[in-house]
């Protein structure tokens, strides 16, 4: 196989006549975003362009080349949600494209919380990880990381608010946005009913499950806004789904009931680990292991939240503040 095959293969694919998936790669361990392009008759629509980084602005340059699209040809630029590594470059092409760009006013809220006011957001974690346990060192690592991903969103572009129900016309077909919260709130997929296709963002993945972000500022309880998003997802009519990573899921009500199972499991887990007193920070270290990049120990450490959040309204953890102002959490007796 010649090298521009090779390259042709790894960067875009044909999904469909109109359909086209460009890999975005990542500076994370998950290697690239799966970006989607929809054509129609005036033009593309583009969801989840990617983080902002050299690599992935080459990447599209060359996706762009290959398919013989131009700048103009971008007309609507849709994000499931507010995360960097599907937002990063949404303002970047807003202001190449001229096209408007479609979020939730959730997803809004919190990019701006993130990224137009970072110290304080940063600050806020680092109160939080003391709280639960961590370190000084990591918590002064995890500040520096989160402040990190400003060069990364920016510009943050103008946006349009999604709403749960709105009908979007994306490439000359019509999508149903549907509100899924738990990964991120805010997160919407879109469901184009004629043909069962979906694009499901980072709700519903392929062999990974999608990391519960515990944001006390905007969910109380995620990992309960997952389960019921999940729940009712499973009841669309999807021929297939296209996430935000890994491959293309042809049974996606199978893959959401897979997914509840795996927060059930993992449920019971966390309440057998906890027969002894442990903070929230040793706990998902137990979980998800040590030896990680302080960008996975923050997402260990926020879905290990998530759960501990939704056992104890459930009542079955409970936990405790020592003379220091540490938490820790432990089972309820039965």
């Amino acid at each position: 196989m010649e090298q521009k095959e090779m390259e042709q293969k790894e960067i875009w694919e044909q999904l469909d006549e109109d359909i086209f998936r460009v890999k975005i790669p990542l500076p994370f361990p998950l290697r690239y975003v799966n970006s989607y392009l929809i054509r129609g008759a005036d033009g593309f629509a583009l969801i989840d362009p990617g983080i902002r980084t050299g690599q992935a602005e080459a990447a599209w340059s060359q996706a762009f080349g290959e398919l013989g699209i131009g700048r103009r040809d971008i007309k609507t630029i849709v994000l499931t949600h507010h995360h960097p590594d599907h937002l990063g470059l949404a303002g970047l092409f807003q202001q190449r494209t001229g096209a408007p760009v479609y979020l939730s006013a959730a997803g809004r809220e919190q990019a701006d919380y993130f990224w137009g006011n970072a110290r304080e957001a940063a600050a806020e974690f680092q109160e939080s990880y003391i709280k639960h346990g961590a370190d000084k060192a990591m918590v002064e690592r995890l500040g520096e990381h989160l402040q990190g991903f400003i060069a990364l969103v920016s510009p943050l572009p103008e946006t349009t608010p999604i709403e749960d129900g709105q009908r979007l016309v994306l490439g000359g077909r019509t999508f149903n946005a549907i509100h899924t919260p738990g990964h991120a709130l805010g997160h919407h997929m879109l469901l184009h009913e004629e043909s069962g296709d979906l694009f499901c963002g980072d709700h519903v993945l392929q062999k990974i499950t999608p990391n519960i972000n515990w944001l006390p500022r905007f969910d109380e309880n995620p990992l309960r806004s997952f389960l019921r998003s999940l729940s009712q997802s499973a009841k669309l009519p999807v021929r297939r789904a296209f996430p935000g990573h890994r491959e293309t899921i042809a049974d996606f009500a199978g893959r959401c009931g897979e997914i509840i199972e795996h927060h059930r499991r993992r449920l019971d887990a966390i309440k057998e680990l906890l027969a002894e007193p442990k903070t929230a920070f040793d706990l998902s270290l137990e979980l998800f292991g040590s030896h990680l990049s302080v960008h996975q120990i923050h997402f260990a450490f926020v879905e290990t939240m998530a759960h501990l959040v939704y056992l104890q309204e459930a009542g079955e953890v409970e936990s405790q503040i020592s003379s220091g102002g540490t938490v820790k959490f432990r089972s309820c007796a039965v």
